[in-house]
């Protein structure tokens, strides 16, 4: 059976990707079904080979999306169920193919928050409110 890793985009938001590593066949149905057919696509030069048993893997999702989700892709959890092998047989998107860029996951930073600037000297009642520009602002006109 073959593995990979998948750039998935949660819940169909492109702006909210995260990768998933050993990926196979079946596992990519069960996420294309969660979060929509184009929220799952292949990093290229990822693919490999494992032995992974049927039964295993079944039981491996069900633990982990829950029987229901697996049930919806593959129908009734019956001993010998037959599962997809190689990506070919799912169509899964390879990306960069097709001219569309890999998404990219966002770049987090993190960092102290800047302090907050407090002002030492209280405003004097002969200054005037300055604008946006540094200009004082025109006194309001009274009727």
């Amino acid at each position: 059976m073959q593995n990979c890793s998948v750039i998935l985009s949660i819940g169909g938001d492109i702006t909210k990707t995260i990768q998933v590593e050993k990926v196979n066949p079946a596992h990519a149905l069960i996420l294309m079904r969660l979060h929509g057919r184009e929220s799952v696509v292949r990093m290229p030069g990822t693919t490999a080979e494992s032995n992974e048993v049927h039964s295993e893997v079944i039981q491996q999702l069900a633990y982990t999306y829950g029987p229901g989700a697996v049930e919806d892709v593959f129908g009734k959890l019956l001993y010998g169920i037959k599962l997809p092998t190689r990506f070919s047989e799912i169509q899964l998107a390879i990306a960069g193919e097709n001219d569309e860029p890999a998404p990219e996951a966002p770049v987090v930073k993190r960092g102290r928050k800047p302090k907050a600037v407090v002002d030492s000297e209280p405003a004097s009642e002969d200054t005037e409110p300055a604008t946006d520009s540094g200009e004082p602002a025109e006194a309001p006109v009274e009727d």
